[in-house]
């Protein structure tokens, strides 16, 4: 069931209910110009209520300082929400969380 699509250029997202879990997709590039974006589909997935929230970061082209602190700030709300907090990764936002040294934070599913 789909819950929602926003989309902007050069940013997008998706949030997808599918009863065990949120999957919120992003595509494009995850910096401050696409900030708002970003956490308004977070919020929404997290008012859903699942257990697990994934983010399927797969189609990032770019994942900027803002967008690492998004994704940092968001394994906190879910930690303290008793959330799961998965990440897919494609090759761009890997290397991106990879170089950052953050990759032990997070839990990453690969498909």
């Amino acid at each position: 069931m789909s819950d929602g699509v926003v989309t902007g250029e050069p940013f997008g997202s998706r949030v997808d209910d599918r009863g065990d879990e949120v999957v919120v997709s992003m595509w494009g590039d995850l910096d401050l110009a696409s900030e708002g974006t970003a956490l308004a589909a977070l919020d929404s997935a997290h008012a859903l209520g699942e257990e697990r929230v994934v983010l399927d970061l797969r189609a990032l082209r770019f994942l900027g300082s803002t967008g690492l602190r998004i994704l940092h700030d968001t394994q906190r709300r879910s930690d303290r929400e008793g959330r799961e907090l998965v990440l897919v990764l494609g090759d761009s936002s890997e290397r991106f969380i990879a170089l950052s040294g953050m990759m032990d934070l997070f839990v990453v599913r690969r498909e």
